[in-house]
């Protein structure tokens, strides 16, 4: 990032920024926690640019229907949310529903543009293919340049995650969203990733070598404002479902979406909640989200009353709850693309001064052994024995608390990478 770290540039001039991003939280949602576009939004906003964010009226995470018709909203003076209808739902995450919106998602968009005023620079958030290759034709349709901005392998990661017979039917739709990421690839002006093989990975579809407009920024974590009196009452509510707290207990957080990769590494939990039963600290394992794999995981684990799910829960109960914990766990799956990814349940891990107790051995494997923040195991026994190790030597808990801590500050604090970002995009514009 030269560009913005050798300072030969002068002051970004204002500039109106298209933000196209349809699944994440929005700034007008009931208790919402912005994520990557959103802080992004907040960070151009600060910086005197005008933004439109480009969504959708369906809450991809809550689950639920915003409104029944495209709607337009103001979050501040030059801050809008254009918000496009175009279902009322879908079951699962994965699925036949899902596609179709995807493809809506992008003929809404691209038949929409017109109504709104006209961009200095379009960024859009890679998935879906479909979005990405329709921002990059609304770019050349304006004359203004795109960014398309990598933070999963879609479509190639289809490949790992269908079964045989799958891959076969959604072949002819892989190939089209290879085809769509190829061309708009090739005609932005540049790419951003989460990460350096994030940025590598998309770069392959361009056919070019990194130019100066290709960067990476991690997705960073901004910390909740909990006051003291909703921490009170968030630890009163977390009191009246767990009891008061015990200091005997070691408690185990996981946060997060519970989904398939969480599924596939839970077996692993419910061993070690196994073998270190009857030990003399007792251990209890926390999960705190929803997700489509929510009941699977309830019932894998109802042989053991150690592992709590407490479903989703609040900014005040949350930051309870990470009082309370020892450690954070990160049982994911070793996809290829966790493997090459810093998560958002990683950052806030850090914020917290958790250890991170991890399964994935790729980036953050590297980051927990580099930066001794964590531990890392393989299978049920390995994981017993990592949270044996903290539970009995508090003093590498601690730690390793005070370096996750660290960690966080120095490197993942959004709202240090994110003022970055719109310098960047201001780059791009001029």
């Amino acid at each position: 990032m030269w560009w913005i770290q050798s300072g030969i540039f002068s002051p970004a001039p204002e500039l109106r920024a298209w933000l196209v991003k349809f699944e994440e939280s929005l700034p007008t949602d009931a208790n919402p926690r912005l994520y990557r576009m959103g802080m992004l939004a907040e960070a151009l906003s600060a910086a005197g640019h005008e933004v439109v964010w480009w969504a959708s009226t369906f809450d991809h995470a809550g689950g639920r229907l915003r409104f029944d018709c495209d709607t337009a909203c103001e979050v501040r003076p030059g801050y809008q949310l254009r918000l496009l209808h175009t279902v009322k739902g879908y079951g699962r995450a994965v699925s036949g529903a899902r596609v179709l919106n995807n493809l809506k998602q992008a003929l809404r968009l691209r038949a929409s543009a017109d109504a709104a005023p006209r961009p200095d620079v379009i960024i859009c958030a890679m998935p879906t293919p479909e979005l990405a290759w329709v921002s990059v034709g609304l770019g050349e349709k304006y004359g203004v340049p795109v960014v398309l901005d990598a933070r999963d392998m879609w479509p190639d990661i289809f490949a790992e995650l269908l079964p045989p017979l799958m891959r076969a039917v959604a072949w002819p739709y892989v190939t089209a969203m290879r085809a769509m990421l190829r061309s708009a690839v090739r005609r932005a002006t540049g790419c951003t990733a989460i990460t350096e093989p994030f940025l590598d990975w998309i770069l392959g579809y361009s056919g070019r070598p990194r130019g100066p407009f290709d960067a990476e920024f991690p997705l960073g974590y901004q910390e909740p404002v909990v006051t003291l009196a909703e921490l009170q009452t968030g630890s009163a509510a977390l009191a009246a479902k767990l009891g008061p707290p015990d200091d005997l207990i070691f408690n185990v957080l996981f946060m997060g979406r519970l989904n398939r990769t969480v599924l596939d590494a839970f077996d692993a939990v419910v061993e070690a909640a196994k073998e270190l039963r009857g030990a003399a600290r007792p251990f209890r394992f926390y999960f705190a989200g929803s997700g489509d794999c929510a009941g699977a995981l309830q019932q894998r684990g109802a042989g053991c009353p150690e592992i709590v799910f407490l479903g989703q829960l609040g900014a005040p109960q949350l930051a309870a709850l990470k009082l309370r914990a020892h450690t954070a766990l990160l049982c994911i799956a070793r996809r290829r693309d966790y493997q090459i990814s810093l998560s958002n349940k990683v950052f806030d891990y850090l914020s917290a001064g958790l250890p991170i107790i991890s399964h994935l051995t790729g980036l953050v494997g590297k980051l927990v052994e580099t930066e001794k923040c964590g531990l890392i195991y393989d299978d049920g026994p390995g994981l017993a024995d990592a949270l044996r190790r903290l539970a009995g030597d508090d003093a590498l808990r601690r730690q390793l608390g005070a370096s996750a801590r660290r960690v966080f500050t120095e490197h993942y604090d959004a709202t240090r990478i994110y003022p970055r970002m719109a310098e960047y995009l201001a780059r791009v514009a001029s």
